[in-house]
């Protein structure tokens, strides 16, 4: 499974119209093109990275990514309840960029056939079994700018840590120069 081709070493071709799940969706592509390439070539070292005792790792950062996504990817196929998919999975280095890359694949392709957002709902069980439900809104503002967010985290982890992303991308246009 791991060794199939991930998704996003380039941009896929935007949609063709502007639509309430094109626009969601291609804000996703974004994200798992800005993934792909915080990801590429980090060495056990980067994974190991921490800027403090305190501070998550790379690795820790890269399976809260996977849950943020889960959760985004959850609510589109089963207005699901959200809370089970937070905790930080440390899956091994490999198994999670597939993981998340995949996972914020299939969520653009479903982003794609919708065009009514309202539809879909992220449920959290509160204290005493109450639900909590919360509109699309708060997947843009929440799990998806949270994952944007990190992402920006490695990239400053794997800079730090000596190990800078590679050169010759160009995150304007999702297109790679050179690699």
């Amino acid at each position: 499974m791991v060794n199939q081709p991930l998704p996003y070493k380039e941009l896929p071709t935007p949609p063709k119209q502007y639509f309430p799940g094109a626009i969601v969706a291609r804000m996703l592509d974004g994200l798992g093109f800005r993934y792909y390439w915080a990801t590429e070539g980090l060495r056990e070292e980067d994974l190991l990275y921490r800027p403090t005792a305190a501070a998550w790792s790379t690795h820790n950062l890269l399976g809260h990514i996977l849950a943020l996504t889960k959760i985004t990817l959850g609510t589109l196929e089963d207005n699901f309840d959200a809370k089970k998919y937070i905790r930080v999975e440390l899956l091994p280095f490999e198994q999670l960029r597939f993981n998340t890359l995949h996972s914020i694949e299939k969520t653009s392709k479903l982003l794609l056939k919708t065009n009514d957002l309202d539809q879909f709902k992220t449920v959290f069980s509160g204290k005493g079994g109450q639900e909590i439900t919360y509109p699309f809104w708060n997947q843009l503002n929440g799990p998806i700018a949270d994952a944007l967010w990190h992402v920006g985290q490695l990239v400053s982890y794997r800079r730090t840590s000596g190990n800078p992303i590679p050169g010759g991308i160009n995150f304007f246009s999702g297109t790679v120069k050179k690699y």
